[in-house]
């Protein structure tokens, strides 16, 4: 087992990636106001990482950089990548590992993979 790719996604605070403050908006036809916040750009990164991961294995099969592959996924995110994977992909999925791992050092993932590739 090895480590071919190793992508990381930035995430800088909200508010770093924010262009504008919260407007509030007084209504003509009705009593009060409604409020509008920026956009959320950790939910859009979320919204678009299935695809993003899904469409970078789908290149990595193309340039036959592996035979076999080990998905470790959240569990909520393993559902939306299910959907997302192409059938090439699919077929090269020897394993399934639903944890949320994020910031963990790749020696860690390795071992829990091979302990659950061996169980």
């Amino acid at each position: 087992m090895k480590v071919i790719c190793k992508k990381e996604q930035d995430n800088p605070k909200d508010i770093d990636q924010s262009a504008n403050s919260p407007v509030s908006v007084w209504r003509s036809a009705a009593h009060g106001s409604d409020s509008y916040d920026d956009m959320d750009w950790h939910e859009l990164a979320k919204v678009h990482l299935d695809a993003d991961l899904a469409d970078l294995l789908y290149d990595l099969v193309h340039k036959s950089l592996f035979e076999q592959i080990v998905l470790v996924v959240s569990p909520q995110g393993l559902g939306e990548l299910r959907d997302k994977l192409h059938q090439e992909l699919c077929e090269k999925v020897v394993a399934e590992i639903s944890k949320t791992r994020i910031n963990h050092p790749i020696s860690d993932i390795e071992k829990i993979v091979l302990a659950e590739l061996a169980a």
